[in-house]
């Protein structure tokens, strides 16, 4: 993480200044209070620019928003010229326009960089015991100070996230802050100066933020199952024969079986658990082969087996049976599976 200068300056920032950030898994995911997020990355040239034809590269979100959601994006790479930031437009229930935005005095084209991007439902609540909001302002924000009041109560200072939400100003634009309190704050657009000496953004821009009561960890709520799950046929567990299930701290990992041993728990649909942690479960294939058998087995989304009262790994695990396991979400070779079971 650094702070970086367009090209007219002398690319030493001689002062601190505070930067909020947040890390989230990619993937859709949900709120207690049932807020939707959607986070995910995208590799992109797509670039604007008052000297450029612009270019936009069009994100169809996945999540069904009931309306247009807060939009933030992030530059994760370091390909090009570091003086870059990205811009919004077209922002609606089903997806928006992202651009890579250079310095003013640039003429070309950037080159590919990969962006991260968080959509979420517009609104307050908790998140994780932190109040929270996330909105878009009117297209009100110019180069003047615009004072943002908080709809939410902060005890402490809130971390704050922004992105502009709008593409009315050709110039090269970013957001920036100043006075911020548990209240409020004051945000203005800024503009480099390598094309022109002035620094007036008089076309009226929309700022989306994400104002975070707090610092800490975020967590979301487990998949859910759907309705459908519970009347699809189960895999057979013949089809995962020749894989070890051992579950340990809630993480279930497939490996093989030793040679020259009868350790298949599957010849008598069997197998043992050691920790009755069922819920949201890692899966991590250690091999290609056992990965190509695992996900020839999830195909259908289904997998039933029953557990044996035994000790392993020093824990003691259940008798019951775990039904309508369902394949949440699938990472090809990250080797990083989720699953939901129910007892």
């Amino acid at each position: 993480l650094y702070l970086a200068e367009p090209s007219d300056e002398d690319g030493q920032h001689g002062r601190l200044e505070t930067v909020s950030y947040l890390v989230l898994e990619a993937g859709t995911h949900r709120l207690g209070n049932g807020t939707q997020l959607e986070v995910s990355t995208v590799g992109t040239s797509a670039t604007v620019g008052r000297l450029l034809n612009n270019q936009w590269e069009p994100i169809t979100l996945n999540t069904a928003f009931s309306s247009s959601p807060v939009v933030l994006s992030q530059i994760q790479t370091t390909t090009g010229d570091s003086y870059l930031q990205t811009r919004h437009d077209d922002i609606t229930s089903s997806g928006f326009q992202l651009a890579l935005e250079q310095e003013e005095g640039i003429s070309t084209r950037h080159g590919v960089e990969t962006v991260g991007y968080l959509a979420m439902d517009v609104g307050s609540g908790e998140w994780s015991n932190m109040s929270y909001e996330a909105f878009n302002t009117p297209m009100a924000v110019t180069d003047s100070w615009y004072q943002l009041s908080y709809q939410q109560s902060y005890v402490t200072l809130p971390s704050l996230l922004t992105s502009l939400a709008s593409y009315k100003g050709i110039d090269s634009s970013h957001v920036r802050y100043i006075d911020s309190l548990t209240g409020g704050v004051q945000l203005k657009i800024d503009e480099d100066t390598t094309y022109d000496t002035e620094v007036r953004h008089t076309a009226a821009e929309s700022v989306a933020y994400l104002a975070i009561g707090g610092e800490g960890l975020l967590s979301a709520l487990p998949p859910q199952l759907p309705a459908s799950a519970s009347s699809n046929p189960s895999i057979p567990v013949s089809a995962l024969h020749t894989a070890f299930l051992d579950v340990s701290n809630g993480d279930l990992a497939f490996t093989e079986p030793e040679a020259g041993t009868s350790r298949d728990p599957f010849d008598a649909d069997r197998t043992f658990i050691s920790s009755a942690r069922a819920s949201a479960v890692t899966i991590r294939p250690v091999s290609k082969a056992a990965n190509d058998r695992v996900f020839a087995a999830l195909g259908n989304q289904h997998l039933d087996f029953e557990w044996m009262a035994d000790t392993h790994n020093g824990n003691r695990a259940l008798s019951g049976t775990l039904q309508q396991a369902i394949l949440e979400s699938w990472w090809f070779f990250g080797c990083q599976r989720r699953l939901l079971g129910r007892l």
